[in-house]
């Protein structure tokens, strides 16, 4: 019966991925258990994340550039709970594609900051964002998100992941927006709408 179940289960995958990949709808990618990364890899609609989404600080929307200035960028967070979130030794990273690592927004910048409880949380790259939104931190404009590829990465102060974001392609003009706080799936959005903690 289990068998059975299981098959099933991957037939609705196969039978459902496309029409969902069509209509702009992609998976989250997230730091799961080593036994999923079979399932995640044939069946990349299903999301399996090991944290609690509700309790810990969310990517909400992300921008990879614009087709006159390919070096605006943004990435959004969220505060889903009923308690303000220090982010004091907290760090954001960026992962290649080849899963190296490297920093987006240094823990130095974050000292210090906090987002209020259900309000965002607007990063941006420096001297490049000049966005009607006044960012929150400003990363160093050195480093830099890819338009194809790419993942966000928060940890804690604890150096603990508390969320993992990765797209195949955000487009010039374009962001990459949560959809669902359940961490279930992005879209592509036409019209980027950053959002600060204000």
């Amino acid at each position: 019966m289990k068998k059975y179940f299981i098959l099933g289960f991957l037939l609705v995958g196969f039978v459902l991925s496309p029409y969902l990949v069509n209509a702009g709808y992609s998976p989250v990618h997230s730091n799961a258990a080593q036994g999923f990364n079979f399932l995640r890899r044939v069946f990349s609609p299903i999301v399996f994340r090991e944290v609690d989404s509700l309790n810990n600080v969310l990517v909400s929307e992300i921008m990879a550039g614009k087709s006159d200035n390919a070096s605006y960028e943004f990435v959004e967070l969220y505060n889903p709970t009923s308690e303000l979130i220090d982010l004091t030794g907290w760090s954001v990273k960026k992962k290649s594609s080849t899963g190296v690592e490297s920093t987006l927004v240094s823990e130095s910048r974050l000292n210090g900051k906090i987002i209020p409880a259900n309000k965002h949380f607007l990063l941006a790259r420096e001297n490049w964002y000049d966005g009607p939104v006044v960012a929150d931190v400003l990363w160093a404009s050195s480093n830099s998100l890819a338009y194809e590829n790419n993942s966000v990465v928060i940890y804690n102060a604890d150096d603990e992941l508390m969320e993992e974001i990765a797209w195949t392609e955000i487009p010039a003009d374009k962001s990459y927006k949560r959809i669902s706080l359940n961490n279930i799936l992005f879209r592509v959005a036409n019209n980027p709408k950053p959002q600060n903690s204000q």
